[in-house]
Formats: C-alpha cells, sequence, structure tokens
C-alpha cells in the first residue's frame, strides 16, 4: 500500500476511533519553513518539514505529530522522523 493509501485504510480510521474529530486532524501540516543553507554564491531555503498530520487540541494548540509510512517501510522509521519533527517544532516554536 501507498501511504496515501494507509493512511485511508489505518491511520484516519484509527485516529476517529480514538476520539479525534477532522476539525482536531491538520494534514500535511508544515513544521517549519525550510532550514537556510549557506554557500558561496547566495543563500537558500531548503524544503520545508511537513507532517502528515498534526493532531490539535483546539485551534492553534498542536499536541503530537502522526507521520504515516507505506505498508512496506519499518514502523521505527515513522516513528523516528515523528520524534524528529515534533523535536524541531517544540525548538522553533513554529507550529503553522
Amino acid at each position: 500500500m501507498s501511504e496515501q493509501e494507509t493512511c485511508r485504510a489505518f491511520v484516519m480510521p484509527a485516529l476517529s476511533a480514538a476520539g479525534w474529530g477532522k476539525e482536531q486532524v491538520r494534514g500535511q501540516y508544515p513544521i517549519n519553513d525550510g532550514k537556510m543553507i549557506a554557500s558561496a554564491r547566495r543563500h537558500r531555503q531548503g524544503p520545508a518539514l511537513v507532517a502528515d498530520y498534526v493532531l490539535e487540541y483546539r485551534d492553534d494548540a498542536p499536541i503530537a505529530v502522526v507521520e504515516a509510512k507505506r505498508t512496506s517501510v519499518d514502523v521505527a522509521a515513522g516513528i523516528e522522523q515523528a520524534k524528529r519533527y515534533a523535536k524541531v517544532a517544540k525548538g522553533e516554536m513554529k507550529w503553522g
């Protein structure tokens, strides 16, 4: 299954069953604007970090990152990615 299929088949039903309403689940949530990359000629901005989902307690109060992976990818990879995103977001206080 692709990541999108995994989201439709497993992630969204699990979040709904856990009591998360659609208004509390934000998809493709930007964690930051991307790291600045310095070079001799000019600086440029790298790609932004985007979480598959962020759970919000209420509007603009994100409390969790949910990262989905295709079924062929090891679960540990998704856990580490979500932890890294949460750590970056916490340090930058840049949710959205």
